[in-house]
């Protein structure tokens, strides 16, 4: 008889602390949502809406892989007709499984020149200004100049993507951010918020370290742009790491750039495409007002 109270005593207090748990849990996530519902800015992606034609406004892409060649064809189909298309590398076998319009026959060709001949097949009168080079604090004047109503951030290097979201913010420039979609699977699990909301994304971390180190001596303007900027991201937990490299390859054999990553995440098709999707969604949303 000991033993049995003993055991219902303990099972007493084990449902207390799971249903104390759940309850921090719950708490937690209302907190979060109020959050965001107080920022103006939704939990889930929202849905698309079309673009007046006559306003014509400017949109910039930077990075055309995956993530980008789908945010930028997914604008032109909803009625953005000027876009500017910003990526310094070439289509590759390996990204064919990816990219939103190329072929085998683009590979080779610069992906800016690819995206544009595609974007120009499906509507021929569209404004599509292709830049093949590299985005960086030095290029960032001439590659975001002009009455830009919108940036779209879908590059893959973390300390390139922190230099375009300083560059926004201190320029007054809207911008869109994508983060990680590599080693991911659940096409369910994307959010749209602020940087300041985002949780559980190393990415998100990675870029705020990187972006708090170019803060000005005594300045907290970086707190502000955490509000300012609004990210697509995935609550999903990477679910693989960095692909090893290959047999006897060297960073340059791979086509990387000296300051980039050359190891890899392995990348499903739809997650990208899920990311774009999303992207052009949030974008097509604001530039309606």
């Amino acid at each position: 008889r000991a033993l049995l109270c003993v055991l219902c005593v303990y099972m007493l207090l084990r449902t207390l602390a799971c249903g104390s748990a759940l309850l921090v849990g719950a708490l937690l996530l209302a907190s979060l949502r109020r959050r965001r519902r107080a920022s103006g800015r939704p939990v889930l992606a929202p849905r698309c809406a079309a673009v007046e034609a006559g306003a014509a406004p400017l949109v910039v892409v930077v990075g055309l892989g995956g993530v980008g060649s789908h945010a930028a064809q997914l604008l032109l189909r909803g009625g953005v007709v000027r876009l500017r298309l910003v990526d310094f590398d070439q289509v590759t076998l390996s990204s064919l499984n990816r990219h939103a319009t190329a072929t085998r026959a683009d590979v080779g060709l610069a992906k800016a020149l690819a995206l544009r001949a595609a974007l120009l097949a499906i509507r021929p009168g569209a404004e599509i200004d292709a830049r093949v080079s590299l985005f960086n604090a030095a290029a960032a004047a001439e590659l975001l100049g002009g009455p830009v109503a919108l940036v779209i951030d879908a590059i893959d290097d973390i300390a390139t993507k922190a230099e375009l979201q300083v560059h926004c913010f201190r320029a007054g420039l809207p911008l869109l951010s994508a983060l990680g979609a590599g080693g991911k699977a659940d096409c369910g699990c994307l959010h749209v918020a602020p940087l300041a909301d985002v949780l559980g994304d190393p990415v998100a971390s990675s870029v705020g370290k990187l972006v708090r180190a170019a803060e000005p001596a005594g300045g907290d303007w970086w707190r502000s742009l955490d509000q300012r900027v609004e990210c697509v991201y995935s609550s999903e937990k990477q679910r693989v790491g960095l692909l090893p490299m290959p047999a006897g390859a060297s960073k340059e054999s791979l086509g990387s750039q000296p300051t980039f990553r050359a190891r890899v995440l392995p990348v499903l098709p739809p997650v990208p495409a899920a990311f774009g999707a999303a992207l052009a969604s949030r974008a097509l949303e604001l530039l309606r007002g």
